[in-house]
Order: structure tokens, then C-alpha cells, then sequence
């Protein structure tokens, strides 16, 4: 493992009830985890020297810690460079406890606040 390539930092947030001053509770996010992950793109098609089709997904690969060890894909997303990433799945890379990878797509929204 090239601890080098780990240089992009992500926030993974896993969601919660907020309470407002009136007691009203509304569901948003919260910071779980920080940490620096390596940052993979995929899924481009060209043709000739134009791109025919390209999708918003994104791999995140992280070092394995206890903190996301235990997280499922619909249970959390990931703030990436200010933009909003739902994951769609984690893959434990044969539960070698090495590195995690998360697949996710960009949602297109700015992060809250």
C-alpha cells in the first residue's frame, strides 16, 4: 500500500434528527468521519475525440479504520471538495482490513451551510 496516493481529504456523514429552538425535529447530516482517501473516476466512453458518454461516479479509497469499518451504503454520504456524494456500495476488499472503497455518484448539490 503506497501511503502517498491517500491525498484527498473527504467528510463521510452519516444522518441524524436535529432539534430547532421551537422543538421541531428535522433530519439532516452530521460529520462522522475525516480522512484523506484516494480519489478514482471511471465510466467515460469516447468516441474518437469526443466523450459519448460519462457518468458522475466516483470511487473513494480509504485505509481501513474501525470508524467506517461498520458503515453501510445506505446509511451514509460523503463530502467531497464541497459537493454532496451518495454511496451506492463499499466494498471491504475481501475483509483484508487494508482498504475500504466506497462507489458513489454525485448528487450535484452544494454541501449544507
Amino acid at each position: 500500500m503506497k501511503i502517498g496516493k491517500y491525498k484527498e481529504r473527504i467528510t463521510i456523514q452519516t444522518p441524524c434528527v436535529k432539534v430547532d429552538k421551537y422543538a421541531r425535529h428535522t433530519n439532516g447530516w452530521e460529520d462522522h468521519f475525516a480522512c484523506y482517501s484516494h480519489v478514482m473516476t471511471y465510466e467515460v466512453a469516447e468516441d474518437g475525440e469526443s466523450v459519448v458518454r460519462f457518468t458522475d461516479s466516483v470511487i473513494f479509497e480509504c485505509r481501513y479504520c474501525p470508524e467506517i469499518a461498520g458503515l453501510e451504503s445506505n446509511t451514509c454520504r460523503i463530502v467531497f471538495r464541497g459537493l454532496v456524494y451518495d454511496v451506492q456500495a463499499i466494498d471491504r476488499m475481501n475483509f483484508n482490513r487494508s482498504t475500504i472503497r466506497f462507489k458513489a455518484q454525485t448528487k450535484g448539490e452544494k454541501v449544507d451551510g
